[in-house]
């Protein structure tokens, strides 16, 4: 039987190892796609500072254009209070300028031939030539600075109109553009969030993959070290079949007339450490239809009925195995293992971690047993031993 569990035990050792590097290989290609996602995300947080700077130039434009404008607005201001000031003195000018006209008229009854063919009065007339003169002088010049004014003020409006339509269509230009800008920041940090998340994904998925790779590495190494234990149990146990050979050829008779009466009486069996509450059928020890001494015990029980550890310790076998159906083993550590077989199912997987007294699987027949049994083994170092001190805890 140590053989069948030994070579299971290899079986499952191959399996994990096959796991192993699958997993292995999982953490290789998530490590891969981790730093794929890490250098997206650094180049997404390089375009998302770049946005960042373009926004902020461009808000700092606007701001100019806002400050221009806001101080071509006061120059506009100004140059419509210089126009008014203008057309004001336009207006005196103007004034002036009628009142000169109205002066001229008075003095045009007297022509420049009346005034030079009357010798009596030839000094009154240079003087209202003279006067002419200069009255013509200043409407001269008096139309010119109106003509000048006019044209100053309409060049200072024209002026600060246009300047003001540049700044104002500047200033909607910067808007667009600030707005545009701050659209693509707003989808840069949006991939970026994005592809954080993806970076954390990968992240957790590597970390829980290594933690895998430590589980299978440790399941691994305990598996192949309880395959040497019963390789060697298997020798040994080898060994002593040979020795007595002799002495079971020779007292086959009796044997065999042992083996036609029941291997123990009938007796209620449970509570305390024992792993099931039935019908103790087969003690340990007690000599079987081979000859050979029992390893364990059988406890028959209803089909179904909890199947519980017998101590603490790690599941280190959890499956079927030929002759002895669904069977689950149990490491206690310090050499300790226990074995429980022709379960209906099984309730704990390779590696669980199992207390005292916690359900683990439920009495069937599987494996080729005649009836609802348990087969409870035993052993120390891979050599069976009586549980019945362990039982009666």
């Amino acid at each position: 039987m140590w053989a069948g569990i030994g070579s299971a035990w290899a079986q499952n050792a191959a399996n994990t190892e096959r796991r192993l590097q699958q997993t292995r290989e999982q953490l290789r290609q998530t490590a891969a796609e981790r730093r794929d996602a890490e250098q997206a995300l650094q180049a997404a947080n390089a375009q998302l500072r770049q946005a960042d700077a373009n926004v902020a130039r461009s808000s700092r434009q606007l701001a100019e254009v806002e400050q221009a404008l806001s101080k071509q607005e006061e120059q506009l201001a100004q140059a419509r209070q210089q126009g008014a000031s203008l057309q004001a003195a336009i207006q005196a000018q103007r004034g002036k300028l009628a009142s000169l006209l109205r002066d001229s008229q008075r003095q045009g009854n007297h022509s420049a031939l009346k005034l030079l063919l009357s010798q009596d009065q030839l000094a009154d007339s240079q003087r209202v030539l003279a006067y002419q003169r200069y009255l013509q002088q200043q409407r001269i010049e008096l139309l010119d600075k109106i003509n000048a004014d006019l044209a100053q003020v309409k060049a200072l409006e024209l002026q600060a109109g246009q300047l003001q339509s540049r700044l104002l269509e500047q200033r909607e230009q910067h808007r667009l553009l600030t707005s545009q800008l701050a659209r693509e920041r707003q989808s840069q940090r949006q991939a970026v969030a994005r592809l954080n998340a993806q970076h954390a994904e990968k992240k957790s998925r590597e970390t829980a993959l290594a933690r895998d790779v430590r589980s299978l590495e440790t399941v691994l190494a305990n598996l192949r070290s309880q395959a040497a234990r019963a390789a060697s149990a298997q020798r040994q146990q080898a060994s002593r079949n040979s020795a007595s050979a002799a002495t079971r050829s020779s007292g086959s008779r009796a044997q065999s007339a042992r083996a036609s009466q029941p291997a123990a009486s009938s007796v209620r069996v449970g509570g305390g450490a024992w792993p099931l509450s039935g019908t103790l059928v087969t003690r340990f020890g007690a000599r079987q239809s081979d000859g050979r001494p029992a390893s364990g015990i059988l406890i028959e029980a209803a089909a179904g009925a909890p199947v519980t550890a017998v101590a603490a310790g790690k599941v280190v076998y959890s499956d079927w195995m030929t002759g002895y159906g669904m069977i689950l083993i149990i490491d206690h550590g310090d050499g300790y293992m226990s074995l429980y077989a022709h379960n209906e199912s099984l309730l704990r997987d390779v590696g669980s971690r199992v207390a005292r007294g916690e359900q683990i699987a439920r009495v069937g027949n599987s494996g080729g047993q005649g009836r609802n049994a348990l087969y409870f083994e035993l052993r120390r170092n891979g050599r069976p031993v009586d549980p019945a001190t362990w039982l009666r805890r």
